[in-house]
């Protein structure tokens, strides 16, 4: 028989809008770095934001995804790597589709990860709790 275990609820430290708004917003500015790097001009700019959404829009999923998995009780270091994992295969295999060259499968990998922990890392914080 299952034993029923009484956990405190999660608290998050900022709002799931605003968590999922900075997991797009980590997304497009990586993004918006990446496409003025390799051009300087205003077609860089547009293919960055493009770029951006494809790698903020599955952040934003796995913050929502995570949080509520969080509340449920699933262990946090679990949680962020198979979050983290999800996002950068799904972020590698979006470049690779939009560019139809496996050569940018590596570069969406990067940086579908490093977006994920920074959407993570504000997505998951949580409040801190007076006893």
């Amino acid at each position: 028989m299952a034993v029923a275990q009484h956990r405190a609820p999660t608290v998050f430290a900022v709002p799931t809008g605003w968590a999922v708004a900075a997991a797009l917003g980590a997304g497009v500015l990586i993004g918006v770095l990446l496409g003025v790097l390799f051009s300087p001009d205003a077609q860089g700019l547009q293919v960055g934001v493009t770029y951006g959404a494809i790698l903020g829009l599955p952040a934003a999923v796995a913050v929502v995804f995570s949080r509520r998995s969080m509340q449920q009780g699933t262990h946090l270091w679990m949680l962020g790597l198979v979050a983290v994992a999800s996002v950068a295969v799904m972020a590698a295999l979006l470049f690779a589709l939009s560019q139809l060259s496996l050569a940018m499968a590596p570069a969406g990998l990067v940086l579908g990860a490093a977006t994920a922990i920074v959407a993570l890392l504000v997505g998951l914080w949580t409040a801190h709790r007076s006893a």
